[in-house]
């Protein structure tokens, strides 16, 4: 089931980007992001996945999307994006993500295009791509 992300979650969701991400951020961003942001998690007893989109420099960002390893190939991942996407059904999406991580199909796939290419964006030899999904 997705449902609005409430505080009692942050835990389940710090540990999911904890594990999801090579240079995850501290617990301190993360609390800013779900305070500032619109979150959607997935739960079945317990959170195993969650979508976290906020606003920055006027512009929309996904910044987070995490689906428990168990949880892959099932299809969450696109029903968080879907969640997300018809949240925000009149504005564009942006997002980063390694050039080639396992989600650049999935957004490729939902219609997103590469805006630009950065370099060393997540840290020395570890680059980027920003994409967009017009609405």
């Amino acid at each position: 089931m997705i449902r609005e992300y409430a505080s009692q979650d942050f835990w389940d969701v710090s540990f999911l980007n904890q594990i999801s991400y090579l240079n995850p951020e501290p617990d301190d961003v993360l609390r800013v992001k779900v305070s500032t942001g619109n979150v959607w998690v997935l739960c079945d007893g317990q959170v195993f996945g969650s979508i976290i989109v906020c606003p920055d420099l006027d512009k929309l960002w996904i910044w987070s999307l995490t689906v428990a390893r168990s949880y892959w190939n099932l299809g969450w991942g696109n029903r968080l994006m879907q969640t997300a996407e018809d949240f925000y059904k009149d504005q564009v999406l942006w997002l980063h993500t390694s050039p080639t991580g396992p989600a650049n199909h999935l957004y490729t796939k939902r219609g997103y295009r590469t805006s630009q290419y950065l370099k060393d964006f997540y840290g020395k030899g570890m680059d980027a791509v920003e994409m967009y999904k017009l609405a």
